[in-house]
């Protein structure tokens, strides 16, 4: 099982903080981007993950029957941080993103997003230009992500992906109670 799901979301802009479904069933959104898994990477099997993965997606889908969802790879790391012994390493990311790939259903507007086609150098790693820590990237190197996001976004009843204006709002879930 995974240590993390729908606990405690922190939206930094206002403060509040609220559970994910809280959050989800104030509105109804057009697009819900999930990114979810490297903190997971040391915890259970592939398959006990994308078991996981695939209940929030359910939850997501039952709060939100219209939206589309976007299920976003987890990154990969540097090569500096592939500990292929450890648990954080590019082999196991890879083989939980293909995980994370099967699940999409575009039938029920589930799109999966490879954002490592954004940050990845040759070797398939983590460009390290883009991280101070190998892991997580640099403030500067987000518009990559949100470029990528843009370009590669669903239009409803369209024939593809068009670039779409973009409100990005940083959360993150834990399973632990806010900060006093």
């Amino acid at each position: 099982s995974t240590s993390r799901g729908l606990g405690d979301v922190y939206k930094r802009q206002t403060g509040e903080s609220v559970t994910l479904p809280q959050k989800l069933a104030q509105k109804q959104y057009g697009k819900v981007y999930i990114m979810l898994g490297l903190n997971e990477l040391g915890t259970g099997t592939t398959e006990s993950w994308a078991q996981t993965y695939a209940g929030v997606i359910s939850q997501i889908r039952q709060a939100q029957p219209n939206a589309i969802i976007y299920l976003q790879s987890i990154l990969v790391v540097a090569a500096s941080q592939d500990n292929p012994g450890g648990a954080i390493n590019n082999a196991t990311v890879n083989a939980r993103n293909q995980a994370l790939e099967a699940l999409a259903n575009p039938q029920d507007n589930i799109y999966y997003l490879n954002v490592n086609e954004a940050v990845m150098d040759a070797n398939g790693c983590l460009d390290a230009s883009l991280t101070s820590d190998g892991i997580h990237l640099l403030g500067n190197s987000l518009s990559l992500w949100e470029d990528y996001l843009k370009q590669h976004a669903i239009v409803p009843g369209g024939t593809g992906t068009a670039a779409t204006t973009l409100t990005t709002y940083t959360t993150a879930v834990t399973n632990t109670p806010a900060a006093q």
